[in-house]
């Protein structure tokens, strides 16, 4: 027997226990918080790449810290919650009799499920649904631009996971009305049209102010309130079998165990069903062979922002997009389009748009490329030999590119940075483009083409180990130091002086010419000397008006800021090596 006073200093004990473990959650969660907004945000910050948007915006010098603060706080909330649990079951399982007991870890253990499955369900399939169509409704017209914060994104995010993660908590709620006789399936069943104007009512008000969210809450309630109605119908045949005193906890975990699988299989059902739809990453459709992928989405570039000028100039005679144009598909209406080709030099391109792949598209007979439907709303043209094998792996009769862990987490990153981005699958095979030290110590390389003012191209690296990412920073930094040193006014410089010497050239006598033309290989040589030991990043170094370094962990960034009037011969360059 314990006293009043004893009671409150044992909860007192409890309470402090969970909020030192809070605390240090809390901490723990802040070293990561930047990856647990990222991973919080991805959903949202995808379906706004595929519309173009590549940023988030802070509106106030707080924003971010407090968003990363109620990030990290939520985490460390769902860290330490089994620790918070255990703190509270042991406070208050002293005073339970062994039927309680059983009764309450059962309740427990199947709210927690049913909330998961209803984080998991908004996670996959209601978010990246709602903001795409919100973002499509609202740059339809032209007369605005979509500007998301970082905290309307957490805002969002959160409402969305934790109103549909208590949503899935209506079967449990039904099946306690009915084992307490409140309600009866026949109840439930005459009450059914009620209920559908009520979870209209409540949608609308739990979900943003749009008719298409409120629909896609509305639907899953009413699905589960059916699926509650199977459970009261389980629990009175429980109760008809058993008598009038059945456990209550045995039966929780026969009929919630039984709802569960169901409630869990049509939830798999329904986010597998989503996924095959013609959405799959065009990136999955990488042959194992792939030496690299060029991701675009062309819809973005064609805006009137200097990296859409640069680019179309740059791509105008493209055979590539010739072919596609002259096949009927309008460049400015594609959203997604990768190019991939292998260590030979076969290469494919693979283009998706709304019903691209049932117009029947065909080419010239007198075509070499081939041409193949992958899925409604995909082609894939290029090379027999390369599209041949995509439409396998379209199929599912051959593998794609094997992509690790880090390679997912890398083309992710990518793919909501800009609307130009790489990413080379075997960077050991590319000692050509990345140089032979680089392309050794790297696991796994991407870059990005940024639509930002001033455009900017960004390098990732990660590299196979932290020794190894520290060598590769190394790399990294004195390339940076050569290529700011001439990227700067050494560059200015160079162009001035082989246009004087040009110029002069024109109306030289030959032994004059000769001496001119000795003094431009000098100043090529000189150049080439202070040049970049990357054959990628050297391209870059006429372009770049500034350069910065990053590493965290494995991870290497490199960034260089391109000035405007040389986007176009970059891309021109860059063009020019692609096949």
């Amino acid at each position: 027997m314990m006293s009043f006073t004893d009671h409150l200093t044992e909860l007192r004990m409890r309470l402090v226990r969970s909020a030192m473990a809070l605390a240090l959650g809390f901490f723990v969660c802040w070293s990561f918080r930047i990856e647990l907004f990222s991973f919080l945000a991805e959903p949202i910050s995808r379906a706004l790449a595929d519309n173009g948007v590549y940023q988030f915006h802070a509106i106030h010098i707080t924003e971010s810290i407090l968003v990363y603060l109620k990030t990290s706080f939520a985490a460390a909330v769902i860290l330490t919650s089994p620790w918070t649990f255990y703190q509270g079951w042991s406070f208050v399982s002293p005073g339970l009799l062994s039927k309680e007991r059983g009764f309450l870890i059962p309740v427990t253990v199947f709210t927690v499920i049913f909330f998961l499955i209803g984080a998991a369900f908004a996670y996959q399939v209601i978010l990246p649904f709602i903001t795409d169509w919100l973002t499509k409704l609202t740059t339809e017209g032209g007369q605005a631009v979509v500007m998301i914060t970082l905290q309307n994104a957490f805002s969002t995010a959160l409402i969305f996971l934790v109103m549909f993660g208590l949503v899935f908590q209506l079967p449990l709620v039904i099946f306690f009305l009915s084992l307490f006789g409140l309600v009866s399936a026949r109840g439930l069943v005459g009450f059914f049209r009620y209920f559908v104007v009520l979870s209209f009512v409540a949608s609308a008000m739990l979900t943003p102010p749009d008719p298409i969210s409120q629909v896609l809450m509305a639907l899953p309630l009413n699905v589960l309130y059916a699926f509650g109605i199977l459970v009261a119908w389980g629990v009175e045949r429980s109760r008809a079998a058993e008598g009038e005193g059945p456990s209550a906890g045995a039966t929780l975990t026969r009929l919630m165990g039984a709802s569960l699988l169901l409630l869990g299989l049509a939830t798999f059902l329904i986010v597998g069903f989503v996924r095959s739809l013609p959405q799959r990453d065009l990136i999955e459709l990488a042959p194992a062979e792939t030496a690299w992928v060029i991701h675009a989405n062309p819809s973005a570039l064609a805006g009137q922002d200097d990296l859409g000028r640069a680019a179309s100039g740059a791509l105008a005679m493209s055979p590539w997009l010739t072919t596609l144009k002259d096949a009927g598909v309008a460049i400015s209406e594609v959203r997604e389009a990768a190019l991939v080709a292998n260590d030979e030099g076969a290469s494919a391109v693979m283009v998706r748009q709304i019903g691209l792949g049932d117009r029947g598209l065909s080419l010239d007979e007198k075509s070499e490329l081939a041409l193949a439907r992958l899925d409604p709303d995909t082609i894939a043209l290029g090379e027999v030999s390369m599209v041949q094998k995509i439409a396998a792996i379209a199929a599912g009769t051959e593998s794609p590119a094997a992509m690790s862990d880090e390679d997912d987490r890398l083309v992710a990153t990518l793919r909501t940075a800009g609307p130009i981005w790489a990413w080379l699958p075997n960077p050991a095979g590319a000692p050509g483009l990345l140089g032979s030290q680089l392309a050794m110590e790297a696991a796994s390389v991407g870059a990005a083409m940024t639509n930002t003012e001033p455009t900017r191209i960004v390098l990732r690296v990660h590299g196979k180990d932290v020794e190894r990412a520290v060598t590769l920073e190394s790399q990294l930094d004195q390339i940076r130091a050569q290529a700011s040193a001439k990227g700067t006014i050494d560059v200015e410089l160079e162009r001035a002086l082989r246009a004087v010497i040009n110029e002069i050239s024109r109306d030289a006598n030959p032994d004059r010419r000769t001496r001119l033309r000795a003094i431009e290989k000098r100043l090529a040589k000189s150049s080439d000397a202070t040049g970049s030991s990357v054959p990628a990043i050297s391209s870059l170094e006429d372009a770049a008006s500034a350069w910065t370094l990053h590493r965290e962990g494995t991870r290497t960034t490199l960034g260089a800021d391109l000035a405007s009037p040389a986007l176009g011969p970059l891309l021109k360059r860059i063009g020019t090596a692609l096949p």
